[in-house]
């Protein structure tokens, strides 16, 4: 767990879930058909949370976009 530090708190980064996908994946419009096949080199994708800790609190920063939370799940391979 990547863990920071800034003053007297402490940051954790709590990770959910991590992909990787090409470029032209995420923004078809952006890539050209001819430059998409070259792209070949994926991106890292990241869903996480994050725990902050301070001397009197401990802080829980949940970004609501992992599994089970009622909400419609958005790819971003979809044809919608």
């Amino acid at each position: 767990m990547q863990t920071y530090q800034t003053g007297d708190s402490l940051i954790f980064k709590v990770p959910e879930r991590e992909i990787s996908l090409q470029p032209a994946a995420l923004y078809p419009e952006a890539f050209p058909v001819a430059e998409a096949e070259a792209v070949i080199q994926p991106i890292a994708l990241s869903i996480h949370s994050w725990v902050v800790q301070t001397p009197h609190d401990l802080i829980v920063i949940d970004t609501a976009t992992g599994n089970g939370r009622g909400a419609r799940r958005q790819s971003a391979l979809s044809s919608t």
